[in-house]
């Protein structure tokens, strides 16, 4: 089996939906692509494919392209860890119409909740799901088919 040790990606985007509690994204990588499905990460075989900009947002507001960390906390909130020390912060809230959403956003150095943020992700009980020096051994392989 491959041993990805360190996180390069692509691409990173969410499908356009209305209906935000099941948030899924996609990380494509160099030979594989990182599939978030809302309560799991698993890593699938490469797309081949550009993703459809109809059916998919990419989120443009990354400026590196190296992943050092994924958190979660126990199906709560999932961050993602880049080596610009930006986070991405995938949480649940509950709307207007007492809903509950999952929801994500990107947090950086420079905003002013990136301290609270960043203090959560390294809170005692959150788990490590992959980091540069484990690799990413206890995120599973997939055969799912992912309609980009």
């Amino acid at each position: 089996m491959e041993q990805i040790k360190s996180i390069f990606y692509k691409e990173i985007a969410n499908p356009y939906s209305r209906n935000q509690y099941g948030l899924a994204i996609i990380i494509l990588m160099l030979t594989k692509c990182l599939y978030f499905d809302c309560s799991s990460f698993c890593l699938v075989k490469s797309l081949h494919e550009k993703i459809n900009t109809k059916k998919w947002n990419i989120v443009k507001n990354l400026t590196d392209n190296k992943i050092i960390g994924i958190y979660e906390d126990e199906l709560t909130a999932y961050f993602i860890l880049f080596a610009n020390r930006v986070i991405m912060y995938i949480y649940k809230e509950l709307d207007g119409d007492e809903c509950i959403r999952q929801m994500f956003k990107i947090v950086a150095p420079y905003d002013k909740d990136y301290q609270e943020v960043e203090e959560y992700m390294h809170e005692k009980w959150i788990e490590t799901i992959y980091d540069e020096h484990s690799g990413i051994d206890s995120i599973t392989n997939c055969d799912i088919n992912i309609n980009v």
